[in-house]
């Protein structure tokens, strides 16, 4: 059987984004798309920090999935992955 050489981790964000009415939130819109858009950098960045720090570091962003939830909720999940350590 072939060697585990990588350890992975996952991490979930949810975002709400803000919206003053009722109505379905349109994910198609191109101003809706912006703030998404910038808001998922922000986070990335902050993922970007966790990755140096989560259980010693080393870390690098393998894959991201966003979903969508009810009452518009984003579930944004990203796994990780690293080299997997010696002493492991």
């Amino acid at each position: 059987m072939d060697e585990i050489t990588f350890e992975y981790a996952s991490i979930v964000r949810y975002l709400k984004p803000e919206h003053k009415d009722k109505t379905p939130i349109n994910y198609a819109d191109v101003q809706m798309q912006t703030a998404l858009s910038t808001e998922f950098g922000k986070q990335t960045g902050a993922l970007s920090s966790l990755c140096k720090e989560l259980e010693g570091g080393g870390w690098y962003l393998n894959s991201h999935n966003i979903t969508v939830l009810p009452d518009s909720v984003l579930m944004i999940s990203y796994v990780l992955q690293r080299p997997k350590r010696k002493n492991q």
